[in-house]
């Protein structure tokens, strides 16, 4: 509130500054959300321009260079450019699902096709099997993010999904309380401030009042 030179009193506007750990909050909250929007799109870029896949792994033949839970990066390669030391997601014979493990040796068959030697990094001896793509690509590891993938697994779960739906739900919720409850404030701290779209009065000429739209 301030005097002004027509001895009015007219409200200057102004609200209560929030604190310092309110702003820390807001601020910390918009580079999470601004990270993870970021983080979306470029795995939505490098997968549609870079032909970029992301794979779980699930046990510990890969230690110490991949743990159970990271996430692997993969790209596909041609097969008669693969070398030897390169990690390779192949499927071994007669099972479903496919491995990720490190080409020891590669050979060729007597029809000329590409066969592959693995081994995982903490296995003993090589493979029981030996790979023959059927395919002119192959995906091959370029790198990892650890610890990642369980997060991913969980998602894909039922369960994942209804925990993932409820924290969304507590946001939305969190947010519009905290709204409220600062709206609330605002108005307990400053009684006089016209909110939004109110009809303040103010002294036209020779003293009446007259109406002015605030805000």
């Amino acid at each position: 509130m301030r005097q002004s030179d027509d001895g009015h009193t007219r409200a200057t506007g102004l609200h209560p500054r929030p604190g310092r750990v309110s702003v820390l909050v807001r601020v910390t909250s918009a580079a999470l959300a601004c990270a993870t929007l970021l983080g979306f799109a470029a795995m939505v870029a490098a997968h549609a321009f870079l032909h970029v896949s992301a794979r779980t792994v699930l046990t510990g033949s890969m230690r110490p260079t991949y743990q159970p839970g990271d996430m692997m990066l993969t790209v596909p390669r041609a097969t008669r450019s693969l070398q030897v030391g390169q990690i390779a997601v192949l499927v071994p014979p007669g099972q479903p699902a496919p491995v990720a493990h490190r080409i020891v040796a590669i050979t060729h068959d007597r029809g000329g096709r590409v066969v592959l030697h693995t081994r995982g990094d903490a296995n003993p001896a090589d493979d029981p099997w030996h790979a023959v793509p059927a395919g002119e690509r192959v995906p091959v590891v370029i790198g990892h993010l650890p610890r990642i993938g369980r997060l991913a697994v969980a998602l894909q779960g039922s369960w994942g999904r209804y925990v993932l739906v409820v924290l969304l739900g507590l946001g939305l919720t969190w947010g519009a309380v905290r709204r409220m409850l600062r709206d609330e404030h605002c108005t307990d701290c400053c009684p006089d401030c016209s909110p939004a779209g109110a009809v303040a009065s103010e002294p036209g000429p020779g003293g009446a009042p007259t109406a002015a739209t605030v805000g």
